[in-house]
């Protein structure tokens, strides 16, 4: 009987793993009890901290961490005054462009926005504040603090030593397409900034590209500064 009970509690236990990619309570964080990051103080409306690398280091901590379909993430982020709390909770959605899946979350706190949470399979299609050059998988989280516009930016880019699997979470099922704002995540950020070159930026507004394939169109026909330029054509293609 005993052997019995055993068996039926291992097999419930499988099912419960196999349905949640990655289950972390307080007690096994070992892994993810400190993430370094950057954070940049008071972004001001054209991003010049984010061109200008302006930035202090912060830490993520990691309390409690269930990503699956549904997704809940609570922990705390520091910056030089102290540290923050925050509770992020919802779905998990797919992307416009493939190899990216996106958190479409909210702050329960009520602290931050949620400005990206996204797993990226090749990072460097894709903007990196932190890794531009990393080319691999990655998970990007970053928020903006409604009281001040500080923007807390953390990139991990060692997804297996952190108990993720990227690959079970690329092949769940029945994941909708995300709101085209939670992909194209800079024009959360900035103003759009217009240019003499107006028209050749909306032409560089296209569906299916990485970030990084049409910011590169619009680099080549403009001379205006970097952020500006691609949280442009993002704001555009929201408005589509």
């Amino acid at each position: 009987m005993i052997k019995k009970l055993l068996s039926i509690a291992f097999s419930l236990l499988m099912l419960m793993l196999a349905s949640n990619p990655l289950v972390l309570a307080e007690e096994n964080q070992q892994n993810f009890e400190e993430v370094v990051g950057r954070y940049y103080k008071n972004l001001d409306p054209s991003g010049s901290q984010l061109s200008n690398n302006d930035f202090s280091l912060s830490k993520l901590i990691i309390n409690t961490a269930i990503i699956s379909e549904n997704i809940t993430l609570s922990g705390t982020v520091t910056n030089t005054n102290g540290s923050i709390p925050f509770s992020l909770e919802g779905e998990l959605t797919k992307a416009e462009y493939p190899g990216k899946l996106i958190g479409e979350l909210e702050d329960t706190t009520h602290r931050f926005n949620v400005i990206y949470f996204g797993f990226e399979r090749n990072s460097k299609e894709n903007i990196s504040l932190i890794n531009p050059d990393q080319n691999g998988e990655i998970l990007k989280i970053y928020l903006l603090d409604k009281d001040n516009r500080d923007l807390y930016v953390y990139e991990i880019t060692d997804l297996v030593n952190f108990g993720i699997h990227s690959e079970e979470l690329f092949n769940l099922h029945n994941l909708k397409t995300t709101e085209h704002i939670n992909e194209f995540w800079y024009a959360k950020l900035i103003k759009p900034d217009y240019t003499s070159q107006k028209e050749n930026v909306e032409r560089a507004t296209t569906s299916g590209k990485s970030d990084t394939v049409a910011f590169k169109y619009v680099k080549a026909i403009t001379f205006v500064s970097v952020i500006p330029l691609v949280c442009y054509f993002g704001f555009k293609a929201a408005k589509k």
